[in-house]
């Protein structure tokens, strides 16, 4: 370790960033005087140290030629202080590599971009905040992976919890991760909903960077973020111009880690609302799916690693993540996704939610054998949740199976034989006065259907609408309930 005696070229406490010509970006500072300073060889808690540390970060934020001190980009004349634009490939090739530093080894890349995606109530706020107290408590790994915190140190910015909330959630995952409290006032939290605008964000987070560098920041949620700047989700454009003005963000390598959601309607792994802006400015994406009590935690992207296989994980009373040592295929994790929200499939038409079906139609119908539209409006919306548009386009789909036959306006019965008997006889005039299913408060209109037209009942045979006779004739296409009107109508 380096004593201050082997600097006495210069009083490292009375530096500023003035006084430095570059940034080596290894934790080492060159002076304008061509000295070179270690940071590292100091001890962490020396003053020296701290002083370093800081003044790294004043010059990345004011003395770099890009911005001024309002961070604002600036252009510069200087030829002598700008490196030339081009270079030819042996040049190129001829430099040393450099390995990549890693906050979460393999997947989290140093200040780089990272997004964490799923649907609504996958439990995404939890997986970050556990991250950020794993950050803070100097844990050797999170959810399995080496972790490797340089400052132990870091800023959540959340949206969607208020601080009862969020107090709340973080006492029960502490009470979870072995700590001390004294490491708990390294991670920092801000409700973004405080801020004005974008800009004052910016100027918040900009100081908060030069008071002492992060591991970690944590956007939560991304959406939120963009609607900060008055910036439209899916509009590439707006996104990458806001997410440029947070580059600064990723000085003295440190994560920018956003929480986004994924459509809760979303059959497909890898996916996210808005625009692809946002896939293109990461370098790792982490996707979280729900597997009942579980969660399922897969790489859709790493730019500098391995996709890993999708791992599964408990939540634990104390809401986190505990890795059980299973994996699934991407295979079956598509699957497991492609049927979350599987429902039984119907012949035609909308909606999935209300099937079309025999069983479905009978259920709506229960021990009544006519019902009116208000009637079935309401029985449908009480089982199944609908909407009064999705209501009346399920009635046309069971109409056009051949389950339920409209009788007169705003009236509808079973397709059954005996019902279709009954109401034979009220056609021929017969009974009409004594029917059951005739109302003399309602305007009645002709039938919707040509006497001469057999049809489908609900079991399949072919009644007469003449004479109410059924006939069970052979299996054929128009006896399945794909029904082709067009061709029946010119038997």
């Amino acid at each position: 370790m380096q004593d201050k005696t082997d600097t006495t070229e210069v009083d490292i406490l009375n530096l500023t960033w003035h006084d430095v010509k570059k940034d080596g970006f290894d934790d080492t500072l060159i002076l304008k005087n061509g000295m070179v300073l270690h940071i590292q060889d100091y001890h962490f808690l020396s003053p020296e140290y701290t002083i370093l540390q800081q003044l790294r970060r004043e010059y990345i934020a004011y003395g770099m030629k890009r911005f001024d001190s309002s961070m604002n980009p600036i252009v510069t004349t200087d030829s002598s202080n700008t490196a030339p634009i081009d270079k030819s490939v042996l040049e190129l090739l001829n430099e040393p590599d450099t390995p990549q530093p890693y906050l979460i080894d393999g997947l989290f890349p140093r200040g780089e971009y990272i997004g964490v995606t799923g649907k609504s109530g996958v439990n995404k706020s939890t997986f970050c905040r556990q991250l950020g107290l794993s950050i803070v408590t100097r844990q050797t790994s999170f959810c399995g992976f080496p972790l490797q915190p340089k400052h132990a140190r870091v800023l959540y910015v959340y949206s969607e919890d208020g601080d009862a909330w969020l107090r709340r959630y973080l006492r029960k995952n502490c009470e979870g991760i072995q700590h001390c409290k004294q490491q708990l006032s390294n991670m920092y939290v801000a409700n973004m909903n405080k801020f004005n605008d974008g800009e004052s964000l910016i100027a918040w987070l900009r100081d908060k960077l030069l008071e002492q560098p992060f591991d970690l920041i944590i956007l939560d949620s991304f959406s939120d973020l963009l609607n900060l700047f008055n910036g439209k989700l899916n509009d590439n454009t707006d996104v990458r111009k806001i997410v440029r003005q947070l580059d600064f963000l990723k000085s003295d390598g440190c994560c920018v880690l956003f929480n986004h959601h994924v459509s809760d309607k979303a059959a497909t792994i890898g996916s996210f609302q808005g625009a692809t802006a946002f896939r293109q400015i990461l370098r790792t994406q982490i996707e979280i799916t729900e597997k009942g009590n579980q969660r399922v935690v897969s790489v859709e992207k790493n730019s500098y690693g391995v996709k890993a296989e999708p791992l599964v994980f408990d939540l634990t009373e104390n809401f986190l993540f505990e890795a059980t040592g299973e994996t699934m295929s991407r295979k079956e994790l598509t699957e497991l996704v492609a049927n979350i929200h599987h429902f039984e499939s119907k012949p035609v038409g909308k909606p999935k939610i209300a099937p079309c079906t025999q069983a479905a139609v009978r259920d709506v119908f229960a021990d009544s054998k006519m019902l009116t539209t208000t009637e079935i409006k309401c029985r449908l919306s009480t089982q199944f949740t609908i909407s009064d548009k999705t209501c009346e386009r399920w009635i046309g789909d069971v109409v056009a199976l051949g389950y339920v036959m409209k009788i007169k306006r705003g009236e509808y019965v079973l397709c059954e034989p005996s019902i279709i008997n009954t109401l034979s006889m009220n056609i021929d005039g017969s009974n009409g006065a004594n029917s059951e299913h005739v109302d003399n408060d309602e305007d009645n209109e002709p039938c919707e259907f040509e006497p001469s037209l057999s049809y489908n009942n609900i079991d399949g045979n072919r009644v007469s609408q003449s004479t109410g006779e059924i006939s069970i004739e052979p299996e054929h296409e128009l006896n399945k309930p794909f029904i082709n009107w067009g061709e029946r109508r010119n038997l």
